[in-house]
């Protein structure tokens, strides 16, 4: 009974769930990941959840959904772009997606070696390019003097670039 009631409501409501996520973060996949979160904590408190209000529980619960998703965006520096329209951002193809996997896993490969190789040119690589700190910003942070922070980054990429550049290219 409970699943059927379950399956009544999400596809009556989905689609709504989804569209209002969308229109608050212009990102398709999360407002599907916002969907799938919002029928999940309803599915745990249906039936606390008054029939003539379900929808609007589900359109709070989205929203709060998003809310806190942009809460700990912030806090992990993530930022939610607004895509140009649904389409791109439904059509995804396998293709891209196995070339963002690639390309993923090259970084985290080239990452690991630069920390192996060198320890300080690897955190002056993190801290520009990661943490996207100014070159004088990531000097401070990091104790040295900007001239020495910018020779480390120059040797740094250029060892990126000796090392990787064929494997970038094949990807």
């Amino acid at each position: 009974m409970k699943n059927k009631l379950f399956t009544e409501v999400y596809n009556r409501y989905h689609r709504l769930v989804i569209k209002a996520a969308l229109d608050q973060t212009g990102d398709f996949e999360l407002a599907q990941e916002v969907c799938q979160h919002v029928f999940w904590k309803y599915y745990d408190n249906m039936d606390t959840v008054a029939p003539d209000f379900i929808k609007a529980w589900l359109l709070i619960t989205a929203k709060r959904a998003v809310i806190d998703n942009s809460r700990k965006a912030s806090v992990r520096r993530e930022v939610i772009m607004p895509t140009s329209s649904i389409n791109t951002a439904v059509e995804y193809s396998i293709d891209e997606l196995v070339n963002r996997t690639a390309n993923t896993q090259l970084l985290f490969t080239i990452f690991d070696d630069l920390k192996q190789m060198n320890e300080r040119w690897y955190e002056v690589i993190y801290q520009s390019y990661v943490n996207g700190l100014t070159q004088e910003e990531a000097a401070a942070k990091l104790g040295i003097a900007v001239t020495v922070f910018r020779a480390r980054l120059c040797r740094a990429k250029k060892y990126i670039r000796q090392k990787y550049l064929k494997d970038y290219r094949e990807k």
